[in-house]
């Protein structure tokens, strides 16, 4: 198994048998899920004891509000999943297909939103979070691009080209 500590107090592990199993400091096993594909994202999204832990197939996100005593979620953009996040309020995840950031209520599963993306050659989608104030994401290009997108009008609002290859991993800071 793979150990993936991403907040204090929980910890995940995502094994080669596609078995997802999160732990809480603070209390026992907590959820176990077998997937069905391959697992490509996983995280935790929320502060303290206010949480949601998520992953991520290539055709689904699941995901799981920590005490509210719901089953997990399970989204289903129709054009597969390359990145996801949930916004900080739990109320809400961001899943990133080709040419789409689609925005879902996690109380009905539906989608809320989208925002259009040019997918030049070469340019997908490797990542995305909600910054903490959970108005703007940031979405990671495969072709070194950082952008800023705001999630009430779908504008961007920054972006940044740095990098000369493609971006693997992307992380918001607790202050944005």
């Amino acid at each position: 198994a793979r150990i993936l500590q991403f907040f204090p107090g929980v910890t995940m592990t995502v094994s080669l048998d596609r078995q997802v199993i999160v732990h809480l400091d603070w209390g026992n096993h907590l959820w176990e899920h077998s997937a069905e594909g391959e697992i490509i994202l996983a995280g935790v999204s929320g502060v303290s004891r206010s949480l949601a832990v998520y992953y991520g197939t290539p055709s689904t996100l699941w995901v799981r509000v920590l005490g509210k005593g719901n089953e997990p979620i399970s989204l289903s953009p129709a054009n597969g999943i390359t990145a996801a996040d949930v916004s900080p309020d739990l109320q809400s995840a961001v899943t990133a297909s080709p040419g789409i950031l689609e925005f879902w209520n996690l109380a009905t599963g539906e989608v809320v939103g989208s925002i259009g993306l040019d997918n030049g050659p070469g340019s997908t989608v490797s990542g995305v979070r909600y910054l903490p104030d959970g108005l703007e994401v940031v979405v990671a290009r495969s072709d070194g691009r950082l952008e800023r997108w705001d999630v009430r009008n779908g504008r961007i609002t920054g972006e940044f080209v740095g990098h000369a290859d493609s971006i693997t991993s992307l992380e918001v800071s607790p202050d944005g």
